[in-house]
């Protein structure tokens, strides 16, 4: 909300105003169809997925497929994702430093 005014003003006086409107059309999609696994009691969850699709959003990250497998008690998480920013390693060393800096592991 503080950084709204400034936003709207960078958008306004640059040629920004069409990337900027991307950016946030999809960090609102992707965050809007990942709240589809929030269910009653697992705001946790939701809080997850909004700091990956924020991550994945800052380093221009394309989400294609998201695949959720329960073996048992276990869980596991396949992510297909591409981008510019991912061609190179440094590209993917920087995500992955930044998604778990961002979750603190």
């Amino acid at each position: 909300v503080l950084f709204l005014p400034v936003l709207g003003t960078l958008a306004d006086h640059t040629n920004l105003k069409k990337g900027l409107m991307m950016l946030f059309a999809y960090i609102g999609a992707v965050t809007t169809i990942l709240l589809f696994f929030v269910q009653s009691g697992s705001i946790l969850l939701g809080g997850l997925l909004f700091i990956i699709a924020t991550q994945l959003a800052a380093h221009r990250a394309n989400l294609h497929t998201a695949k959720i497998a329960t073996l048992g008690e276990r869980v596991e998480d396949t992510f297909l994702i591409s981008g510019s920013d991912l061609e190179e390693s440094a590209g993917r060393v920087q995500l992955e430093t930044d998604l778990l800096k961002q979750l603190q592991l």
